[in-house]
């Protein structure tokens, strides 16, 4: 179940771009997830322009259902 807040942050308009980005890079990998790889995912996504929330809530909402991180 998603959260309200995540079903408006998987609509706004760069949601589809940072998803689909995050997608083919872990499609690209051959190894576990690492934080360091995580950290260079979260580059090449800002390497398109996007920065911030705008990066970081839209994968927080497609994994987890909310938008939000623990307080």
């Amino acid at each position: 179940n998603y959260t309200d807040d995540a079903k408006d942050v998987l609509n706004w308009p760069t949601t589809n771009l940072v998803l689909n980005k995050f997608k083919d890079l872990l499609n690209s990998k051959t190894s576990p997830l690492s934080p360091e790889d995580f950290d260079n995912f979260v580059t090449e996504i800002k390497n398109l322009g996007i920065k911030g929330k705008e990066v970081f809530w839209p994968i927080r909402a497609a994994l987890l259902g909310d938008a939000h991180g623990p307080e």
